[in-house]
């Protein structure tokens, strides 16, 4: 007999079996990994995104007892364990960044003229990083001496 996915988590809830949770697992295992992939470069990220998706739906699996399938569900969470694992590792590359700029720009004499290079490469970097609608009115009013109006 076939179980339909609220079934097998009602049986991992209610007698802790785990072979039902595994079912779950082996039926939405390609679609889960998909989705972390869609989201993740990295085969480790996405692997961690999958096994943080699967663990949520432990959590909550009296939560999806009364439904047939837990697809969409189970595709939404993978989406947002895999761009919560993105975030984190942009933050974390970003101050990596932020903190080897900070210790470059320390390091340069304010007065020497490749400080003052170097710092007007980064500020272009950091203008190049932002979409148009923040950049230009910094370049405007900064960098042409236009007025705010």
């Amino acid at each position: 007999m076939q179980f339909n996915d609220g079934q097998l988590l009602a049986r991992f809830i209610q007698n802790r079996e785990e072979s039902a949770f595994e079912d779950i697992v082996r039926r939405h295992a390609v679609m889960v990994m998909a989705a972390c992939r869609m989201v993740l470069r990295d085969g480790r990220d996405a692997e961690e995104a999958f096994q943080n998706a699967f663990m949520v739906l432990a959590r909550k699996a009296n939560q999806h007892t009364g439904k047939k399938s837990i697809n969409g569900w189970l595709y939404r969470a993978a989406v947002l364990e895999a761009l919560n694992i993105r975030n984190k590792r942009l933050v974390r590359v970003r101050n990596i960044v932020e903190q080897r700029d900070v210790e470059m720009i320390a390091e340069q004499e304010p007065d020497s003229a490749t400080g003052l290079e170097s710092m007007k490469a980064l500020l272009a970097e950091e203008l190049n990083r932002l979409a148009d609608k923040y950049s230009l009115p910094l370049i405007f009013c900064y960098l042409e001496g236009k007025s705010i109006e």
